[in-house]
């Protein structure tokens, strides 16, 4: 599955909290399915989609890069839950 996570909140009401570039991104635990392969459910029905936002574990999947974005790329059992 190919997952765009959200972005980390770095602001609380009127505080702005300062954030180092490389923990930001392993406090992302949610993220919008962009793309899903093949082979993503060994004898199931999918449970998620393209679109579909979910939780993954935190230290899951590899991060890659796309122009100036940074996807992650997880498997199936990486995913915890769908959110609506």
């Amino acid at each position: 599955m190919l997952i765009k996570p959200d972005p980390v909140e770095t602001k609380v009401g009127s505080i702005i909290i300062a954030v180092d570039e490389k923990i930001m991104k392993y406090e992302t635990v949610e993220g919008t399915v962009l793309q899903i392969g093949n082979g993503s459910w060994e004898g199931e029905e999918p449970w998620a989609k393209v679109g579909d936002k979910v939780v993954y574990v935190r230290h899951g999947g590899k991060y890659v890069k796309d122009g100036d974005d940074e996807l992650l790329i997880l498997s199936d059992e990486d995913v915890i839950a769908t959110r609506e």
